[in-house]
C-alpha cells in the first residue's frame, strides 16, 4: 500500500465555526494560543505547535521568520478580527473596516494552507455580514481598498451609483 501514498485521504478539517467562536471568547493572548492549539495540528505543513504556543504566550511579537512565527501573527490577526466582528460595526475605525479587504492583511498569508484559508474566509464572511448589517457600503469599502483610495467618504455611494444608473 505504501507504494499508492497519493491514494491516503486527507484528514477532515475541524469544524471551525465553534473554534472560532471559542477563541473570539478569550481575550488577548488566550484566543491566539487558542487557535495554535486546535489549527495547528490541522495544517497541511507540520509546525512546532510547543514553540508556537510559546510565541504566542510571549507578549513580543513574533518578528523571527520561522513557520512557527509566521503562523502565531496569521493567528493574532483572525483573533483580532474576530473580536472586532463581536463588536459593534458602527464602532469599527475606518481602518478596522478596510483591512477586511485587504488582501495582506488576512487573504494571502493564509492562502498557502486549506484548513488557514477556510478559517480566513469563514471570519471574512463574518465580517462582511456585520458590516452590512450596520449599514456599510461593502462593494465601495471593497473597491476603496484595491483602488488603494485612502479617503473615501461615505456619501460617495449615493454618488456613485447615481453615475452609474446615468442620473
Amino acid at each position: 500500500m505504501e507504494r499508492f501514498s497519493w491514494l491516503r485521504r486527507r484528514r477532515a478539517a475541524p469544524p471551525l465555526a465553534p473554534i472560532l467562536a471559542a477563541a473570539a471568547d478569550r481575550a488577548g493572548n488566550d484566543g491566539v494560543a487558542l487557535l495554535v492549539r486546535t489549527l495547528g495540528p490541522q495544517l497541511d505543513r507540520p509546525v512546532d505547535v510547543a514553540t508556537a504556543l510559546a510565541l504566542a504566550q510571549s507578549s513580543c511579537s513574533a518578528a523571527a521568520c520561522s513557520r512557527e512565527a509566521r503562523l502565531v501573527r496569521v493567528l493574532a490577526r483572525m483573533h483580532e478580527q474576530l473580536r472586532c466582528n463581536r463588536s459593534d460595526p458602527r464602532a469599527w475605525t475606518e481602518t478596522a473596516r478596510r483591512r477586511v479587504f485587504d488582501p495582506d492583511w488576512l487573504v494571502r498569508p493564509c492562502a498557502g494552507d486549506r484548513v488557514l484559508a477556510a478559517a480566513a474566509h469563514l471570519v471574512w464572511r463574518q465580517a462582511v455580514a456585520r458590516l452590512r448589517g450596520a449599514g456599510d457600503d461593502v462593494a465601495l469599502l471593497a473597491l476603496a481598498e484595491l483602488a488603494g483610495d485612502a479617503d473615501v467618504p461615505r456619501t460617495w455611494s449615493r454618488r456613485l451609483r447615481r453615475a452609474l444608473s446615468g442620473g
